[in-house]
């Protein structure tokens, strides 16, 4: 199962930060990775650079296998 991660221009992303999360989508998709070829983590910060800290949104998508 390959694990693409991918954040705007507004996430500041690093090596780390991204294994991180790059683990824990595996620790929890683990149980379907014979049915999956690939998985997108597509991070955004919702409402620019007048937020907080904890206004990131997060979309997965997940690809099967056997499938286009």
């Amino acid at each position: 199962m390959f694990v693409q991660i991918s954040t705007d221009n507004q996430i500041v992303s690093d090596a780390e930060s991204n294994e991180r999360l790059e683990q824990r989508v595996r620790d929890r998709l683990g149980r379907f990775e014979q049915r999956l070829t690939h998985v997108e983590v597509h991070v955004t910060d919702a409402n620019g650079q007048k937020g907080n800290g904890g206004d990131k949104k997060v979309s997965i998508e997940a690809r099967p296998s056997g499938h286009q």
